[in-house]
């Protein structure tokens, strides 16, 4: 069966409200940041992996809807589990990264006459 990618990734865009490009990883990459976005927005009092394991089940929830277009079950795959933790830990460590970075600039450009 052929996937339809256009189709899954504009039903992700609009669900989602994220424009992007449309390619075969697209969609689930779109549902994780979807996943992390709301835990992080929504439930600000866990922290950790309290916060991981929450991302991780609503990030699953969505890919079960995204698994049945697809007519696929990539969840089950444990080098796809893995992938998505590392994942979601590089970006997390990306994020930290960028806050420290623009508190950097920040008080640098504070520090100018």
């Amino acid at each position: 069966m052929k996937i339809p990618w256009r189709r899954v990734g504009r039903l992700v865009q609009a669900a989602t409200g994220v424009a992007s490009e449309v390619a075969p990883a697209n969609p689930w990459v779109l549902a994780l940041h979807s996943a992390m976005g709301l835990v992080e927005d929504s439930l600000q009092a866990l922290q950790g992996p309290q916060k991981k394991e929450a991302a991780t089940t609503l990030f699953e929830g969505m890919v079960s809807v995204l698994e049945g277009a697809a007519g696929r079950d990539l969840l089950t795959n444990a080098a796809v589990r893995e992938a998505v933790s590392a994942y979601m830990d590089a970006y997390v460590a990306f994020q930290h990264a960028e806050a420290a970075f623009y508190a950097a600039v920040a008080a640098t450009t504070a520090l100018r006459p």
